[in-house]
Order: structure tokens, then C-alpha cells, then sequence
């Protein structure tokens, strides 16, 4: 996970590692738990997700994750990740650039790493270690933190 995004601690005693998907709507639905979580326990917990875009789905998911890789370069992969999650839908490229730009990103390192799709293999390299540890989908826990 060194070279996914995460939150919380540097040194953390527990690891939290979350496959999502930014078209899922029970994806979404976790934000507002996971938030809470760092909020609580910051101090001692790191966030990490890795993508599992479910492309089958929710049309336009791996261009979303692709996107979000491309923010994470600019050192905006979380500001870029809840706007995808509050704009869920079915993801264009057109948008995600709008977006992109709304967030006052370099547009043209931005367009370059989309459009190249740059970190495709590295995404689908997440999804194949998701389902050879038994992820076979994302899904709202109901968790209460």
C-alpha cells in the first residue's frame, strides 16, 4: 500500500485498507463513517483505499479512479475524491477535467495523465490483488464508529 492514498496516522498501531469504487453508491454511503473513524481515532488508525472500480456496474468508474491517480500526482487525490463521490453518476471524461479544473489543477500534466490513461495498469493491478484476497465487490457496511 505504499504508493496508495491514505489518511491518519504515520505510524499507525491498526491498518484500514478499503477497496472502493468512486461509481458505487454504498462506496459513497462509507465516506461519512470513514471520516468519522479518522476523526476518532486519527491518532493510531491509517486509511488506505485502493481501487476497485466497478466498471461492469457503474459506467464511467475506471475513468473516475484513472482521474483520481492523476489528482493524487498534483497532491490532490482527496479533494478530487470526494468531489467524484459528490458527483456520482456516470463519470465523462468531460467532467472529470471540469472538476479537475474547478480544483485549480495543472490542466495540462491533468489531460496528459487521463488521457494516456497512465495508471490503468496500476488500477487494475489493485482490482487483481482485491479479488485474489476475496473482494468480490464494494458494499455499505452499516458500520457505527
Amino acid at each position: 500500500t505504499d504508493d496508495d492514498p491514505w489518511l491518519g496516522a504515520k505510524e499507525p498501531l491498526i491498518n484500514v485498507v478499503a477497496y472502493e469504487s468512486f461509481g458505487c453508491p454504498f462506496s459513497k454511503e462509507n465516506q461519512a463513517d470513514l471520516k468519522r473513524m479518522l476523526s476518532t481515532f486519527g491518532g493510531i488508525v491509517r486509511f488506505t483505499t485502493k481501487d476497485f472500480p466497478t466498471e461492469d456496474l457503474h459506467p464511467g468508474a475506471l475513468d473516475a479512479h484513472l482521474a483520481a491517480a492523476c489528482a493524487n500526482e498534483q497532491g490532490r487525490y482527496w479533494q478530487y475524491h470526494d468531489v467524484l463521490y459528490d458527483k456520482q453518476g456516470v463519470f465523462t471524461r468531460d467532467d472529470l477535467k471540469s472538476w479537475a479544473k474547478e480544483l485549480g489543477m495543472n490542466m495540462t500534466d491533468f489531460e496528459k495523465c487521463l488521457d494516456t490513461d497512465k495508471y490503468n495498469q496500476e488500477i487494475k493491478q489493485d482490482y487483481a490483488m482485491g479479488v485474489q484476497a476475496g473482494v468480490i465487490g464494494t458494499y455499505g457496511g452499516g458500520s457505527q464508529l
